[in-house]
């Protein structure tokens, strides 16, 4: 599986547990409407240096599992299929 450009696709988001609270009095700060799956992310620091970690985006937003400050991902691909068998 090759990594994906994110100018060339992103992740596809289905709605989340919150997309029926939208336009709503229930709608908060904090909700989204669109989820994606976890992927693996290939993060370019503001000094170059790349680190791949997970992630997903909420309404066409890069969510990483811990935050980091000054950089952005550049690619992504999906989790490969779980390994079969013994």
């Amino acid at each position: 599986m090759d990594w994906i450009r994110v100018q060339d696709d992103m992740p596809k988001e289905e709605d989340s547990v919150f997309a029926r609270c939208y336009g709503t009095t229930r709608w908060t700060k904090g909700m989204f409407r669109k989820i994606s799956k976890k992927v693996l992310v290939t993060f370019e620091m503001e000094d170059g240096n790349r680190e791949t970690m997970t992630g997903r985006t909420q309404d066409g937003v890069w969510k990483l599992d811990f935050l980091l400050l000054k950089g952005k991902v550049t690619h992504w691909m999906p989790f490969p299929e779980p390994a079969k068998g013994e």
